[in-house]
């Protein structure tokens, strides 16, 4: 069977010669200057090069950056690049680390930069939402609900405080709060089309709506997931769930002491997830991904190209008191729930071989756990504890809708030079020149599925020298999440080439075993029809009936148009130098 591929209307003959390609982009840097100041259109070098960086093994590189203020100037923005033809790439704050960071599909696009529309427009303490633009990042609202002592918490994510809520929305991130995926606690989407006309979903089209913030669907078709993980169109307002702060809560935390013993945790794990006893996601992760977040990759004794050895592994581990597994969750209600809820689960997990103590945490304990800590530090003592501790704060303030740039020390596992606190220069994994790529199948929540995806793609990062990070998490009532990184030195011209040939032979294995990503990078859109047909023709139809003329983010999540103008494999280090 053919398959529909997406060709961008024939331009019209005078846009057919490169002086008339290149009179018509300046006639259009013109018009925008015009439309939304000269200011905010770059075209220096040197900004195009901030631009360029990545993490991933290859970038491109944009011919200008435009940065609107509001939904009209990014209407006229779209009537300006369709009239010259120009492709657009929108990105909300451009912090899409190991997924593409700022840089579109292919070369050659004018980057709209959302960030300067940072409004919060909107907070409903009653009904628990907020209505926001995309350039409002997870720390500025979390921050605005907590100065205003606002009985509300977000869904945060572990990408830092800097990242854009709605770009994650888009993409269909999660955190760690409410009941599942960011995008299925949000609605209200107001989208520029490709044709310059704003449209609202769900019931936000209808005057003076009452419902359009807490009703999904509306009436009719509901287009709100037409524009996520799509490039039909952009999206300049969305309302967002909030969650309401319980009266009690508590986070928990558990390990399992043998590496083959986690199929076994999840199959405990998952009846309290599928009862409601466990309402939120829990996140289950290996020795190496919490090492990696704790200690700088040993440079001393290795060489970035091959994995560490298991006698490193072990002496780390006993030092610093990790286990095979770890992981965490919250429990949250009134004190009677929380109690019933907390003894359903120790009684479910307690036949789970290899089990530690599941350590339960609140405000008070955390308080208490403080105490200790600075009463053991002024004696010398302490400091194990206190490394634990802080790790433990920081999934306990994620849990509450806190995010903090600490999380991101992952991300610069095979940095040289790791820096020591992220106020020395901030953890942001650009400016360390850091590599990442994230690989993200989704499974049945089963232990057999578990133990078929670890033993699938563990022996893919060992033979191309990567240490296997995982994140296993429990994100529906049935489904998981998987989050495996691969970290590399993006200065290593043959670690990034490494990193490039693991990233796509694990893709296509788990696509061959019937594990599909939720969510790519932009290097990962090519592959993604692969075995599938139908599906991604109706989506290139679509594609043709809203921008006939390919202006909107050319190839991404669309794999027919990324193969046709896919970016340079070999654009690697030169734009992160």
């Amino acid at each position: 069977m053919g398959t529909f591929t997406l060709m961008a209307l024939e331009a019209p003959e005078h846009f057919n010669t490169i002086e008339n390609r290149a009179a018509s982009f300046q006639a259009a840097l013109a018009a925008w200057r015009d439309a939304i100041g000269a200011m905010y259109v770059h075209t220096d070098d040197e900004l195009l090069r901030a631009w360029s960086r990545s993490t991933l093994p290859q970038s491109t590189s944009p011919r200008a950056v435009l940065e609107p203020a509001c939904a009209d100037q990014v209407q006229a923005v779209v009537d300006i690049a369709a009239l010259h033809r120009q492709p657009l790439y929108a990105v909300s704050c451009g912090r899409n680390w190991g997924y593409g960071d700022a840089c579109g599909v292919t070369d050659g696009n004018v980057v709209v930069s959302l960030r300067r529309m940072n409004q919060i427009v909107e907070i409903n303490v009653e009904l628990a939402y907020a209505v926001i633009e995309p350039g409002v990042t997870q720390g500025q609202l979390s921050t605005h609900l907590k100065s205003r002592g606002l009985p509300l918490w977000i869904d945060a994510t572990g990408a830092g405080p800097d990242t854009s809520v709605v770009g994650n929305t888009l993409d269909r991130g999660y955190g760690h709060g409410l009941s599942g995926g960011r995008a299925s606690n949000a609605c209200g989407f107001e989208v520029v089309l490709a044709d310059g006309r704003l449209l609202k979903t769900g019931f936000g089209h209808y005057h003076k709506a009452q419902s359009s913030a807490i009703y999904k669907a509306g009436v009719g078709p509901c287009l709100d997931d037409l524009f996520t993980q799509s490039n039909l169109g952009i999206v300049t307002r969305m309302t967002i769930w909030l969650q309401q702060r319980p009266p009690y809560f508590k986070a928990f935390f558990f390990s399992v002491q043998n590496e083959n013993q986690v199929g076994q945790l999840v199959d405990a794990l998952r009846p309290l997830r599928m009862a409601g006893t466990l309402r939120t996601p829990v996140h289950i992760f290996n020795d190496l991904r919490l090492l990696g977040s704790s200690v700088s990759y040993p440079w001393h004794s290795a060489d970035g190209q091959a994995s560490l050895s298991a006698a490193f592994l072990l002496k780390a581990k006993r030092e610093l008191g990790f286990e095979a597994w770890h992981g965490f969750g919250a429990i949250s209600g009134n004190r009677d729930e929380v109690a019933a809820a907390v003894t359903t689960l120790r009684r479910g997990l307690r036949h789970v071989p290899g089990l530690g103590r599941v350590i339960l945490l609140d405000d008070q304990r955390m308080k208490n756990a403080d105490r200790v800590v600075k009463t053991l530090g002024l004696v010398g003592l302490g400091g194990g504890l206190k490394r634990r501790l802080d790790k433990a704060r920081l999934a306990y303030s994620l849990l509450q809708g806190e995010s903090d740039e600490e999380t991101l020390r992952g991300a610069l596992w095979r940095v040289r030079e790791l820096p020591e606190r992220s106020d020395v220069k901030g953890l942001n994994p650009l400016d360390h020149g850091a590599g990442l790529v994230w690989i993200a199948p989704v499974l049945p929540m089963t232990g057999q599925h578990v133990d078929r995806v670890n033993g699938l793609l563990k022996p893919i990062f060992l033979v191309h020298g990567f240490e296997y990070q995982v994140t296993m998490t429990l994100l529906t009532s049935r489904a998981i999440c998987a989050a495996i990184s691969i970290c590399y030195d993006r200065s290593d011209v043959i670690a990034v080439r490494a990193a490039r040939q693991c990233h796509d032979e694990s893709l296509e294995v788990l696509m061959q075993a019937g594990y599909p990503p939720y969510r790519v990078g932009t290097m990962g859109m090519a592959m993604l029809d692969k075995g599938s047909h139908v599906f991604w023709d109706v989506v290139a139809q679509i594609k043709v009936a809203l921008d006939p003329h390919a202006i909107l983010s050319r190839g991404r999540y669309d794999p027919a148009g990324a193969r046709q103008t896919i970016a340079k494999d070999d654009r690697t280090s030169d734009v992160n130098s």
